[in-house]
């Protein structure tokens, strides 16, 4: 019986390994093939070009890298919101072409001026909220400004927001033009995978907690510049650094002993609870934003955006199933504006993959388009 135990031990420990190393192997095989690709690919890589030219490039990323490389101004930790102001911004790569945007005087895609005029229109979200992989004249932020039915849009979306952060930025900047519609982009693929990373700050918990909570951030704008380069330079310089460790074989075997690679399997499980049981935390977010909105007579437009990977993983749909199920179940009992893109377009054909650029993972040209047309009929 003890033979049998240990057999079965020791063949479960074998497999756990060689399934370590084969992962380790299709690592260093795509590591040599795809070399020139990745660097080609590399937003990192553009910016280091960049630096021996007259004109600054800075990339855009999820604000949450930034937790471990706090911003301290007279003795306080400061919660950064957006990105490096009246700068040339690295987005994505479409086909061949990098696109960029230049950002405005508080680190997001908008003209300047806009902060100058009037807005009664303002768009909370993520890289699908900026319409990340698109020119300007294709965003979603430039089709729902021509209706009639907005006088002045302001887009804070930035890449990599969840949900948390989201109510930051409305309660940061958004707040105070007091606008009359707020559309709230919600995009399934990760957004609670983000809010499970925005929660264990506390700074940023607390503009969920407080009442009439601000940073101030408008006033510290050029701290926020040089503490953000500050960033780009210490990645610039790790990704020297991994250059030169790329082929270190020392380095593939640190990961074989310590099962980096399975533990990243096991962790996905985790991801998929994650997104399947939706964070009571969530609730109280939207709750807090709808609440501030209705303060000044405005309404708050929840927008429901599908991943690609319901398409093209069937056995994780149920998945995004249940986690949707259960956040329009709770919403609707609240006096919130449900705009289910998924049910509204992605279900109208069987051909849903056609509406992703599946290079870049996110919305092609034409379905930016049909989603902002969806959200002008529902604007009031």
């Amino acid at each position: 019986m003890k033979f049998k135990f240990l057999t079965v031990f020791f063949t479960i420990i074998l497999s756990i390994y060689l399934v370590e190393l084969l992962i380790i192997s299709k690592k260093i095989y795509f590591s040599f093939v795809n070399e020139n690709i990745s660097e080609k690919y590399d937003k990192y890589n553009i910016v280091n070009q960049s630096k021996n030219k007259k004109e600054s490039i800075y990339p855009s990323f999820s604000l949450t890298n930034l937790f471990d490389f706090e911003l301290n101004i007279n003795g306080s930790e400061v919660v950064i919101l957006s990105l490096v102001s009246n700068s040339k911004i690295l987005h994505c790569k479409r086909f061949n072409e990098w696109l960029f945007f230049k950002s405005d005087r508080y680190g997001f895609r908008n003209k300047d001026t806009k902060w100058d005029g009037k807005i009664d229109t303002v768009i909370l979200g993520d890289s699908f909220g900026i319409s990340e992989c698109v020119q300007e004249n294709n965003s979603m932020s430039k089709i729902i400004e021509t209706s009639d039915k907005v006088s002045g849009l302001l887009n804070l979306a930035q890449t990599g927001n969840g949900p948390l952060l989201q109510l930051a930025i409305l309660m940061e900047y958004g707040k105070i033009f007091k606008p009359k519609n707020v559309i709230w982009f919600y995009f399934e693929g990760n957004d609670l995978l983000e809010l499970r990373k925005e929660k264990s700050n506390i700074n940023l918990l607390r503009y969920l907690y407080e009442d009439n909570y601000d940073q101030g951030l408008k006033k510290k704008q050029k701290y926020i510049n040089a503490h953000f380069k500050k960033y780009v330079d210490k990645k610039l310089l790790e990704k020297k650094k991994e250059k030169i460790k790329k082929f270190n074989l020392k380095v593939y075997f640190e990961e074989l002993i310590k099962l980096r690679n399975f533990r990243s399997l096991i962790s996905l499980s985790k991801n998929n609870s994650t997104i399947e049981n939706v964070d009571s935390i969530f609730f109280e977010i939207i709750d807090k934003a709808n609440q501030e909105i209705k303060n000044w007579d405005g309404k708050l437009y929840f927008v429901y955006l599908p991943t690609r990977f319901r398409f093209e993983k069937p056995n994780i749909k149920d998945i995004y199933e249940n986690s949707k199920k259960n956040i329009f179940n709770n919403l609707a009992k609240r006096d919130i504006n449900l705009i289910d893109i998924h049910k509204e377009i992605f279900n109208s054909t069987s051909k849903a993959k056609n509406f992703y650029d599946l290079v870049n993972g996110h919305y092609t040209i034409d379905t930016y388009k049909m989603i902002s047309e969806k959200i002008i009929t529902n604007l009031d």
